[in-house]
């Protein structure tokens, strides 16, 4: 399971939006049990007080949920959507510290392969890159011949 948003993954298979109104491009799965409540959704955006959004997504949202059966229900391959970029506070990374937290697996950010090319060539790591991203040396060459 991992997490993104919609500008960078709403044509993803696996998606699955968890916001209470998703952009109009967006067709994939909806998933509402998991959307903050509007009001303390509205008072977050009024005053940007990200403790009381997370008690009250807690308290309203996450606490009247059981964290195996949403897992069950979205699928280990979902990606967790909503309008956020990485860098900025919202409500997946919520879901996605309470799964880990309830299920003890991890949630991550999807990254495109370009996303960990990047990573790669703007970090220090030891690696090659083929090892980096998961391949082996033949599966690489196959990816970057296009085949």
């Amino acid at each position: 399971m991992k997490t993104s948003y919609y500008s960078k993954s709403a044509n993803n298979p696996n998606a699955v939006s968890i916001a209470a109104k998703c952009p109009d491009f967006y067709k994939g799965r909806e998933y509402k049990k998991l959307a903050p409540k509007y009001w303390f959704f509205k008072k977050y955006k009024k005053d940007g007080d990200e403790d009381f959004y997370t008690e009250h997504y807690y308290k309203e949202v996450l606490d009247k949920l059981d964290a195996q059966e949403v897992y069950n229900e979205l699928g280990h391959d979902s990606i967790l959507l909503c309008y956020e970029t990485p860098d900025k506070f919202c409500h997946r990374h919520i879901v996605a510290e309470w799964l880990s937290y309830k299920l003890g697996i991890e949630v991550e950010e999807y990254k495109t392969i370009d996303d960990q090319i990047d990573e790669w060539h703007n970090g220090d790591s030891d690696l090659e890159l083929y090892e980096y991203l998961g391949m082996t040396l033949e599966e690489y060459e196959k990816f970057v011949k296009g085949k």
